[in-house]
């Protein structure tokens, strides 16, 4: 039997998973898309110490225990768009070298203070086809490298001052109902 290739990618995409299978330790980049998941335990990918890229894209996850991403510490880039999801207070901690991560075609209501801890890498957010209403006014504060943040098609209808002083921030991509619009330097706000 030969020997598996470091540093591989692990293809369990449109596989009909129910539950996260075991995915080998040496994964590089591992896409879960297109089955049908629907929930995220603690520790679940703590052996895979070496991904870069992970794609839960397309499922059904509605629960995300809070050390689902334990272990994940050289996580660049995390796809849970269209999915069913409700995030637990400081579940993308774990994610301090994350820098993209769309959360886009979900049901969030809104965005807390802790939602976002210690992501001070992201410089893509992908928050857009929510039913966000709320972003607390701290929501934001740990995104310093955030460059592009995505919120169009929500129900945000207001913003408290300050929502985004985040210093690299160059582009809000937001729409109202009759058009899209890109807000410039962090001084942007919703129409």
């Amino acid at each position: 039997m030969a020997a598996q290739r470091m540093d591989s990618d692990f293809h369990g995409d449109r596989k009909g998973y129910q539950r996260v299978p075991q995915v080998p330790a040496f994964s590089r980049r591992v896409f879960l898309n297109r089955n049908a998941l629907w929930l995220l335990s603690a520790h679940v990918f703590s052996h895979v110490t070496r991904c870069t890229l992970l794609d839960l894209s397309d499922n059904k996850i509605s629960t995300i225990d809070p050390l689902a991403f334990q272990g994940l510490g050289n996580l660049q880039e995390l796809n849970l768009q269209n999915n069913e999801i409700a995030l637990p207070a400081g579940v993308f901690t774990p994610l301090r070298q994350c820098t993209k991560l769309s959360l886009s075609f979900n049901q969030l209501p809104r965005i807390a203070n802790s939602t976002f801890m210690g992501l001070t890498h992201l410089e893509e957010l992908y928050l857009n086809h929510n039913k966000i209403s709320v972003v607390e006014v701290n929501a934001f504060q740990d995104l310093s490298s955030l460059k592009q943040l995505f919120l169009w098609d929500n129900l945000i209808t207001r913003l408290s001052d300050g929502v985004f002083m985040v210093n690299a921030l160059f582009s809000i991509y937001s729409t109202t109902k009759s058009q899209g619009s890109r807000l410039g330097p962090s001084r942007g706000f919703i129409p």
